[in-house]
């Protein structure tokens, strides 16, 4: 088993397997290294064995274990979740409430992924899945691609630190630190929530400057300025312009 490890490692991850090597090496001729470095060294009979067949380290360490034991079962109830379209019922109706008023529909790209993150626990995941309804939707009511998807992929980063999931970090972080799962995710709502919060003001933000500036700019197409006119029709349309701006 701890061969075909390293064997799938050399092909596919040439770096670490390079690591894995020199871990080894050192673990046996840690007598070699100098300074602080330098340690007594142990038998290629302990690295083995300690890498292969204890259940404590190696292969059936602490993060196999955890994998078994708690984050096979939630991704089980992911995949039933899947299978019933629950993502996809979530994405609708925040879409449906959202996409009424063109000051709002960015905000559903934030609202969806706030949802989804909490199911997916990836940011991949999440713009994969809200992205194929809010980009179309933000790109038919008028917004640049580029705008559109930048709002997307900052929504969508959330879903690495939205509980329960949180990328898989919070079993672990329970497991490290004794403590119960509960204890972490409750202490995690609010970074979460403050991060939400934080990229839903500044997708607002970005957006009213956007639609105003783009009423100003149809303003002026509808108003020509000539080079030649007085300077009491300049202002006047000027002052305009600026008023109709707020």
């Amino acid at each position: 088993m701890l061969g075909l490890v390293i064997e799938y490692t050399r092909r596919e991850h040439i770096i670490l397997f390079y690591l894995i090597l020199l871990l080894m090496l050192y673990s046996v001729y840690g007598w070699v290294f100098p300074g602080l470095l330098g340690h007594p060294g142990v038998s290629w009979t302990r690295v083995i064995t300690s890498s292969s067949i204890e259940i404590s380290l190696g292969l059936f360490g602490t993060y196999a274990q955890i994998g078994v034991g708690v984050i096979a079962a939630f991704f089980m109830f992911l995949g039933i979740a899947q299978g019933f379209g629950v993502q996809d019922s979530i994405v609708k109706t925040f879409t449906g409430m959202f996409a009424k008023r063109k000051t709002l529909i960015p905000q559903t790209a934030v609202v969806t992924s706030m949802a989804i993150a909490t199911c997916s626990g990836s940011g991949a995941a999440n713009a994969a899945i809200t992205g194929q309804y809010t980009i179309p939707l933000m790109k038919r009511a008028g917004f640049p691609a580029l705008h559109a998807g930048a709002v997307e992929a900052s929504a969508s980063l959330g879903g690495l630190l939205m509980p329960p999931v949180m990328a898989i970090a919070g079993f672990l972080m329970a497991d490290f630190m004794g403590v119960t799962y509960f204890e972490v995710i409750a202490r995690g709502w609010g970074p979460a929530l403050i991060f939400f919060g934080i990229i839903s003001m500044s997708v607002y933000l970005f957006t009213a400057r956007f639609l105003r500036g783009r009423e100003v700019a149809q303003l002026q197409r509808r108003i020509p300025l000539s080079k030649g006119s007085p300077k009491w029709t300049w202002s006047t349309r000027r002052f305009s312009l600026a008023s109709s701006a707020f």
